[in-house]
């Protein structure tokens, strides 16, 4: 016997779609990342340009682009350096 749809057409949408998108990164502002590295705006956005600090470039409109930083590779850019991956000293 087939049961009559007891929710709302949100509630059944929501109940077979929970798995469509992976959570999306936490992205931040050059002010932002700025702010947390206790560092000029400017500087985070030299970094960007030199390639030190990853960005994501996103289109806004036809001509626009601004940039967000991902908040995991602005933390991986303060955690210390396993051991393993240290530059060795050359002795002379």
């Amino acid at each position: 016997m087939i049961s009559p749809h007891s929710g709302s057409a949100e509630e059944h949408h929501e109940a077979t779609n929970t798995a469509s998108f992976p959570p999306a990164p936490e992205l931040l502002t050059a002010q932002e990342v700025a702010d947390f590295l206790r560092v000029s705006r400017g500087t985070v956005l030299e970094w960007s340009r030199r390639g030190l600090l990853r960005c994501v470039v996103l289109r806004v409109g036809r001509v626009r682009a601004v940039r967000r930083w991902r908040r995991v590779d602005v933390e991986a850019l303060i955690s210390p350096t396993p051991q393993s991956q240290q530059p060795t000293r050359l002795s002379r």
